[in-house]
């Protein structure tokens, strides 16, 4: 009976002793590379702290893991009264073992290995002072005064969970009021309110992303007030769509004072390239843009977006003392049910682009402006110069357009200005004048600050060519010189803006033909290439010395400008011929050798 007393009397005192242990202080690296105590960092902060004893190949720590994650969320990540660590209690398993274990199961909390001091950390938990130890996982709470609640298991891992959260709560920590969530809807639309589609919007770095659909419109539910909420929005697209020599007369008249924006957007569609004021240089890359000297702007957006609650109190300094009444951080505090963005395209200062874009306004026919190319052939040396004269226009202050040529058939040798007083003062820079010549193309891009009058027939300037051949080339069409419109369509704009179509009409200077034969003398295949004016019905004959007509090698309609004929003179015998060419032009007679 002694015995028996003095057994339960140990135990007792045992159990006692157990239990009224505290938590040794110990330090550690942890895997983000920063050093903790256990008593100066949390404890004495009135933190509670959850241990979490495990290794990483550890099948059942890594079937709870995910399930602690939530738990420490639901605690406030180690931002409330709570944190949890983790231990890893194997030598093999070193701080960037335990980093790639918490990455690959999306851990957030506290972990360390061998290398930051966890074996010894785990040391008193593991040789029984605080009860047996029965393998990983095992799950320790301490509570702010020490206190240890040691082992805390359930049959399953939901039980295991459930029991971890009331040792947690049994500390006195207070677990934090789940988040209210907000919505964000509204639309992405131009200054005049029409609708932008096709706009990714991003929230909250990746958390939620969708496209603006056709009414601009964008809906983001049951947002976490607790998310970093950032917008990211960007919508791709032609840069030069709604681009125009007319987006360079504003932006003149802005930077000379002449007309200043009135309007907060028309400065940031101006300020292309970023620079947060509109100077010459935004017109610089704007020409170059138009002109196709670049693809792009220097941060290859084409759009800019602002929240519409955005206030400028300037709108003529629209980059000074902004007021951001909606920034990123405070959006999650309401609901916003109307929560608008302006969306403004780069460059296009006039919003011709946008208002395309928003489809609330119909295509109308253009009038059109007429530019007449003249060309004048040298048949000697045959050298081509093609003036580009203009029609009548009351009042020009922008124009844009291409031309293009066959590189194969014409060498360009250059610009000849028009000098005269009246004449349209186009500049050199107004040019691409890089390598694109030698493609054969060639693109202008002029404005001016104030609308000139042009005379019917003013010359804009003339271009020089010379043949690629000995004599006279073949073209794939009636006229060498021909609109380009593959880097921007060919536009005149009146001062008003409005804008007009620019149409060639194409003629040549001389009536007369132009004949040639090559090689001369030839004993195989004679070229003959012949130009007109306009098309006529034409035949080609070949005669003898005495007269006679040996074959008629061509009758039809020709084409104006050059045309080529092949003929095989292998049949003919050697001697002197002549070639004829005659319709209602005339005719004419070239000389030819034939030896074999």
């Amino acid at each position: 009976m002694k015995k028996t007393n003095l057994l339960t009397i140990m135990v007792m005192l045992w159990a006692v002793s157990l239990f009224s242990q505290t938590a040794p202080n110990f330090t550690i690296t942890a895997a983000d590379g920063q050093t903790y105590q256990l008593h100066e960092d949390f404890l004495q902060e009135g933190k509670t702290v959850l241990l979490k004893i495990f290794f990483t190949s550890c099948p059942f720590c890594i079937s709870i893991a995910p399930q602690t994650e939530v738990l420490y969320q639901e605690w406030g990540a180690g931002q409330q009264d709570v944190e949890f660590i983790a231990l890893s209690d194997k030598s093999f398993d070193d701080n960037q073992d335990v980093a790639d274990f918490e990455e690959r199961f999306g851990l957030t909390y506290l972990g360390a290995g061998s290398d930051g001091g966890a074996l010894e950390a785990l040391v008193p938990y593991k040789d029984g002072r605080f009860g047996p130890f029965f393998g990983t996982p095992t799950f320790v709470v301490i509570a702010p005064d020490g206190t240890v609640n040691f082992n805390i298991r359930g049959n399953n891992n939901p039980a295991t969970i459930q029991l971890l959260d009331e040792a947690i709560a049994a500390t006195g920590a207070r677990k934090p009021s789940p988040p209210s969530t907000y919505n964000i809807n509204g639309r992405v639309v131009t200054e005049a309110g029409n609708p932008i589609d096709g706009v990714q919007i991003t929230i909250g770095g990746n958390i939620a992303s969708q496209t603006t659909s056709g009414n601009g419109q964008f809906s983001f539910e049951d947002i976490s007030e607790t998310t970093d909420v950032s917008l990211q929005l960007d919508k791709t697209g032609n840069p030069l769509a709604g681009v125009s020599t007319y987006d360079l007369v504003l932006t003149s008249k802005h930077i000379l004072g002449i007309e200043p924006f009135s309007s907060p957007y028309r400065h940031l569609a101006a300020d292309v390239n970023g620079s947060g004021d509109v100077t010459a240089f935004d017109m610089v890359d704007i020409r170059k843009l138009i002109l196709g000297l670049n693809s792009e702007f220097a941060d290859g957006k084409v759009w800019r977006f602002v929240p519409e609650c955005v206030e400028f109190p300037n709108p003529n300094r629209p980059f000074e003392n902004v007021v951001d009444t909606c920034s990123p951080q405070g959006l999650l505090q309401r609901d916003y049910n109307d929560f608008d963005i302006i969306g403004v395209r780069l460059g296009d200062v006039s919003s011709r682009g946008v208002i395309e874009q928003g489809g609330s306004q119909t295509r109308q026919e253009k009038e059109t402006w007429p530019l007449r190319l003249e060309s004048e052939t040298a048949p000697g040396a045959y050298q081509l110069r093609v003036a580009v004269k203009a029609g009548a226009f009351r009042d020009l202050i922008a124009c844009q357009f291409g031309l293009k040529w066959s590189p194969e058939d014409w060498s360009f040798k250059g610009i000849e200005w028009n000098t005269e007083a009246d004449a349209i003062p186009i500049q050199r820079d107004q040019f691409n004048i890089t390598e694109e010549y030698d493609m054969g193309r060639l693109m202008v891009a002029w404005h001016d600050v104030e609308a000139r009058e042009v005379k019917e027939g003013t010359a804009l300037f003339y271009l020089h060519f010379s043949s690629m051949y000995d004599s006279a080339p073949t073209f794939g069409s009636n006229y060498p010189v021909q609109l380009d419109p593959s880097i921007a369509p060919a536009l005149a704009y009146r001062e008003n803006g409005q804008a007009l179509d620019i149409q060639l009409q194409q003629s040549q200077t001389s009536n007369s033909m132009i004949l040639s034969l090559f090689p001369n003398p030839t004993s195989d295949m004679l070229h003959i290439r012949f130009c007109l004016p306009i098309p006529q019905q034409t035949e080609v004959s070949i005669f003898d010395d005495t007269g006679r007509e040996i074959k008629q090698i061509y009758s039809g309609m020709a084409r104006s400008f050059w045309n080529q004929l092949n003929f095989s003179i292998k049949e003919i015998p050697a001697g002197q011929y002549s070639i004829r060419i005659r319709n209602e032009l005339g005719s004419q007679i070239r000389r030819l050798q034939i030896i074999h």
